[in-house]
Parts: structure tokens; C-alpha cells; sequence
């Protein structure tokens, strides 16, 4: 971390990311099983509040505080690098969107949203679940077509619920960020 974040990194700011981080472990456990390997999360907002309102590097720090801890007091089956690696980035991508300077809030978070859905969930998500539960039985790209429409309803579920969330926790919790 570069000496300028270290500075920034305040015990508030520290406990922010670690109930964050422990949200996250939650939204993962209290995910709605559909069917074998897929699940309505929401473990995407915990990660999209910390990156839009702290910055990326809290971002990647709750997604991956949040994945590890859940892997490892809530297992449900092999830990998956790519999907730690997929939760880290899912903190990270909003950071730097809201870095990204006269833009409205609800397009950065649209647009975090668009490319988290490609990058993280269709990318190294599926990528992961594919090698680990379905590489030699079906093709990626057979499987991920099978995906794409239940995580599409996640996303939008995920993108109605962050902007019904964001004026509140802007006014309320992250003013001191902002």
C-alpha cells in the first residue's frame, strides 16, 4: 500500500471495512440457493459501498476479507481462487469507477455494475465454478450461457437495491468519506 493510504488509514476507517468486511461474510452466508452452484447474492453491496465510498483499495480489502472468512467459518465446497479473486475485484472496480471525476453517482454505479457483471461474474466467477464442478462434462461457453440469466436477475436485484441504498448511507454513514 503506498504511504499515502497508510496515512489515510484511521481507526474509523478501519472499523468501516472490518463491519464491511463482516456484512460481506453474512450476505454470503444468507445467500438464496437456486440450484446446484447458483445463488442470489448480495454480497455485491457490501464491496460496491466500501469501493464507491472509500476508495478501491477498502473495496478489494472487504470483497476480500469477506470471500476468505466466509470460505473459511461457512465452507459449501471447495475454495475457489478465482471467485476470491473475483470478490476482491468486485470491491476494487466501483473504487476506482468513483474515482473517475464529474460524473453522476448512479452512472458510476451503473457502469461499476456492467463491468463487475462481465469481469467478476461471467469472467472469473464462471470461469472458476466451470473448471471446478463442469470442465470435461460441458463446454465454458455452454456453461456460462446456462448462468447468464439467473446472474442477470442478481444484477439487477443488486443495482435496484445499491441505489435505493446509496442517498442513505452517503447521508448518513459515509459523509465524513465523501
Amino acid at each position: 500500500m503506498s504511504r499515502t493510504y497508510v496515512a489515510k488509514l484511521t481507526t474509523i476507517r478501519i472499523a468501516y471495512i472490518a463491519v464491511l468486511a463482516a456484512l460481506s461474510v453474512v450476505c454470503n452466508v444468507f445467500s438464496i440457493p437456486i440450484g446446484p452452484n447458483r445463488y442470489i447474492s448480495f454480497a455485491y453491496i457490501p464491496c460496491f459501498v466500501a469501493g464507491l465510498f472509500m476508495g478501491p483499495v477498502a473495496g478489494l480489502l472487504v470483497g476480500l476479507v469477506g470471500d476468505v472468512l466466509g470460505v473459511l467459518i461457512f465452507p459449501t465446497g471447495p475454495w475457489i481462487p478465482l471467485i476470491t479473486l473475483s470478490s476482491a475485484l468486485l470491491g476494487l472496480i466501483p473504487g476506482l469507477i468513483s474515482k473517475i471525476p464529474r460524473l453522476n453517482p448512479y452512472l458510476k454505479i451503473a457502469v461499476a455494475f456492467v463491468i463487475v457483471f462481465f469481469v467478476c461474474t461471467a469472467g472469473f466467477n464462471t470461469l472458476g465454478l466451470w473448471l471446478t464442478y463442469a470442465a470435461g462434462k460441458k463446454t465454458f461457453w455452454v456453461y456460462l450461457a446456462g448462468r447468464l440469466p439467473l446472474q442477470a436477475l442478481v444484477l439487477g436485484i443488486n443495482v435496484v437495491l445499491m441505489y435505493a441504498l446509496y442517498p442513505v448511507a452517503k447521508r448518513f454513514l459515509f459523509a465524513r468519506f465523501a
